[in-house]
């Protein structure tokens, strides 16, 4: 919201589709004989995405970790659509949690939460 001169409460406008920034949604499954905590993994996810690519890529990939399942080690990360090959990249870096070792496995990329879900199968996790 913007004040203008006669004090005035004015709204800012919306974005338009065109001009906002496109996300894609990557699924991943993480292969391991124990169950990995949330936490541990988003700090090795940062750790080798900032290592491998830098800070100024890393804050342009925009990565969240929108859905994790410690039951399965099944989760989906949000990127920027243009670095879609870097979080995929990354997810195959990483090869120990915890002095553990793993491997993580993408089971796909979509637009949608919804249809990462139908296109891979996650639902039966999910």
């Amino acid at each position: 919201m913007i004040i203008n001169k006669n004090n005035k409460i004015k709204r800012m406008k919306r974005l338009k589709p065109s001009e906002r920034k496109k996300k894609r949604y990557v699924g991943f499954k993480i292969f391991s004989n124990n169950k990995i905590d949330q936490k541990e993994f988003l700090k090795v996810f940062f750790k080798t995405l900032k290592d491998f690519f830098g800070e100024n890529i890393c804050s342009e990939i925009e990565p969240v970790l929108v859905y994790f399942k410690k039951d399965n080690n099944i989760g989906i990360i949000r990127c920027n659509h243009k670095y879609v090959d870097h979080v995929i990249s990354c997810l195959l870096l990483i090869n120990e949690i915890k002095g553990e070792r793993v491997i993580c496995y993408t089971l796909g990329v979509s637009g949608t939460i919804k249809s990462l879900i139908r296109k891979t199968g996650i639902s039966k996790w999910y």
